[in-house]
């Protein structure tokens, strides 16, 4: 039954990367801690390896996503890095907003913006300005689906040694939980 309830909270964990929290790193964590406090058991230094790489792929993804978007539109280095900026400050004045995911929303939205207003700045005409702040916007969104489906392949990793011994004990806990919905 624990081992469902920590498969669940990773799941959740990954979310979190939809509103510019560390979900990846959180999973990292919450992992170490099933290690040193329940089971040890498939959980070798190849499978450490597998899952920080995936966490730290899923970040440098998210940030290369979106610069190669923005270049791909025609933005500046300038706007891009005011888009970068722009979505974190989106994503912290977002996120009180709809139960967090107004953070997704903010980043999103401040990508936008934050280029734009570069863009403009710089003295690119409204059109090609546009255009760039489209594509920066396009790269956050496609950055955090990368981000999150290396969140999905750590939890993948780690659900498949929670129950090493046979799977029926996740069959049971699941048919459990079921009965009691």
């Amino acid at each position: 039954m624990l081992a469902f309830f920590f498969a669940v909270l990773l799941g959740l964990c990954v979310f979190t990367n939809l509103i510019n929290l560390p979900g990846n790193w959180l999973c990292v964590v919450l992992i170490a801690c099933w290690y040193f406090f329940v089971s040890k058991v498939g959980m070798d230094i190849f499978f450490w390896g597998l899952i920080i790489g995936a966490a730290l792929i899923g970040e440098v993804l998210e940030w290369i996503v979106l610069a190669a978007q923005a270049k791909k539109a025609g933005a500046s280095k300038l706007g891009t890095f005011a888009g970068m900026i722009g979505a974190f400050v989106g994503a912290i004045l977002g996120c009180p907003f709809f139960l967090g995911l107004g953070a997704l929303v903010g980043a999103v939205l401040g990508a936008f913006l934050g280029c734009l207003g570069m863009e403009l700045l710089r003295g690119t005409p409204y059109p090609q300005a546009l255009r760039s702040a489209k594509g920066t916007m396009l790269g956050r969104l496609l950055g955090a689906a990368c981000k999150c489906a290396a969140g999905c392949t750590i939890v993948a990793l780690t659900v498949k040694r929670l129950w090493p011994d046979n799977t029926e004990t996740f069959v049971e806990t699941v048919s459990c939980l079921m009965a009691y919905a």
